[in-house]
């Protein structure tokens, strides 16, 4: 029953990071794994977005400027923090029972 229950927490963590915890009774660490999860995918899709319209107006007006080099760090590291925040809560959640 353990192991079922082990397959239970790494599957819940697989679709949202932090929730096998959470159904493992590590309440906290839990919404803490989704709350950095989901501000890190904030902020990616945030950079992402703002690069693609930058793009499109380069694009339709013919002018091309310097990409903002702030949006592209924050798009790297955004993204990194996701994956590992999502692979760390993968990993470690079958080890909570």
């Amino acid at each position: 029953m353990e192991e079922l229950n082990a397959g239970i927490a790494r599957a819940l963590s697989f679709i949202l990071p932090g929730w096998g915890h959470v159904f493992a009774g590590e309440i906290v660490k839990g919404i803490i794994l989704t709350f950095i999860w989901g501000l890190s995918l904030a902020v990616f899709w945030y950079s992402y977005s703002s690069l693609a319209v930058l793009g499109t107006v380069q694009a339709l007006t013919g002018s091309y400027s310097k990409t903002d080099d702030g949006s592209v760090v924050m798009l790297g590291i955004s993204g990194v923090v996701a994956i590992i925040t999502w692979t760390y809560s993968i990993a470690t959640a079958d080890k909570t029972l």
